[in-house]
């Protein structure tokens, strides 16, 4: 397979590759996940016995043999407190889809934390329960950047960009993943000037910013805008190359997305 490298960049493309890897999904892979849940086998993760019994207390709704299980189990690894251990197993229900095991596991534990509450909404928002991440995050009782960056990933997962744009306006605290995940969404529902406009007043960008930017242009071949943001990166990344070269070859220009892939 012919390779050829980037001339600002140490990494590999392929010139029978770069196509598939330059959308706006590539660009935000980092992003807080937003994708529904799959429900598999009941194996959960850590295969530990305990974890499998309590997995399968809350699948039968035999609640009070599952609360009695959980004041039970001692805490083990590098767990600092039960909470964290339980916590960590409301984790791994929610990734092999068993979303109401998770919820009923939630509601028993005797203790929770932020990180609990967040975990929780994540499992919401992951599971595209957003009815339910709403209603959740408006009860929790302590949020941080976090809490709102998630329920901001999934608002704008769904389409309800005007929801997510007023919950981005009132975040107390804001680091660069929310301000990333405003303009992602804003790109995927056709907002891209808004999403300029974002970008132009963020108070720190980091390379996934630039990335988003340049995808967003490309993506709606409006290569001139591309180009300006690419030649004002310091450092673009394959990631960066791939999705000008690609936003060229998309526009029809495949001359000029040639000679910047060839260097």
């Amino acid at each position: 397979m012919f390779y050829h490298k980037c001339p600002r960049c140490a990494s590999k493309i392929s010139i029978s590759s770069f196509l598939q890897h330059s959308n706006i999904n590539t660009v935000t892979s980092t992003f807080p996940a937003s994708n529904p849940i799959t429900h598999s086998q009941p194996s959960i993760t850590s295969n530990n016995e305990e974890s499998n019994l309590l997995l399968h207390y809350l699948s039968n709704r035999k609640l009070q043999e599952a609360r009695n299980l959980l004041e039970k189990m001692p805490q083990r690894g590098n767990c600092s407190s039960n909470v964290v251990c339980w916590t960590s197993i409301l984790s791994n229900f929610a990734k092999e889809g068993f979303i109401n095991e998770a919820q009923s596991l939630f509601n028993l534990m005797p203790q929770r934390n932020l990180v609990t509450y967040n975990a929780m909404l994540s499992v919401y928002v992951q599971s595209g329960r957003i009815n339910d991440a709403c209603r959740f995050f408006e009860e929790m009782p302590e949020k941080n950047v976090v809490s709102w960056t998630s329920m901001l990933c999934g608002l704008t997962h769904v389409g309800r960009i005007l929801d997510a744009r007023v919950l981005f306006d009132n975040m107390p605290d804001k680091n660069v993943i929310s301000w990333n995940s405003m303009i992602v969404g804003l790109i995927r529902n056709g907002e891209l000037m808004e999403a300029q406009k974002l970008f132009n007043i963020m108070p720190e960008r980091n390379q996934v910013s630039w990335n988003t930017m340049i995808a967003g242009y490309a993506e709606n071949y409006m290569m001139e805008e591309a180009r300006v943001l690419f030649d004002s990166m310091l450092e673009p990344n394959v990631v960066t190359w791939t999705s000008l070269i690609a936003g060229y070859c998309r526009a029809g220009d495949v001359e000029e997305g040639y000679r910047i892939f060839s260097g």
